[in-house]
């Protein structure tokens, strides 16, 4: 659903730049490289939502699995038998 709204909004955002560019630049030229340069900024956004959200959901799973929460206890737990056993020694 955020996929959606974000990459709608840079496709409106893309289209008002090619608006602006083609009303304000005269030179055909610049005006063809200024458009060029919208359209691989909006593919690189919309890479960066893909990437973004992909990450989120995963991140979200993870976060939200009791087995997360019991493995990184038992590491917990681990490294303090062993940080307290090298003082147990002396």
């Amino acid at each position: 659903m955020i996929e959606t709204i974000l990459k709608t909004s840079l496709d409106s955002a893309t289209v008002a730049g090619k608006i602006v560019v083609d009303n304000l630049i005269k030179d055909e030229k610049f005006a063809e490289t200024c458009t060029k340069f919208l359209d691989a900024q909006n593919e690189n956004a919309k890479k960066t939502v893909d990437t973004t959200c992909e990450f989120g959901r995963e991140f979200y799973m993870k976060a939200s699995s009791p087995e997360f929460y019991s493995a990184a206890t038992k590491n917990m737990q681990d490294s303090m038998k062993t940080f307290m056993g090298f003082f147990n020694k002396n």
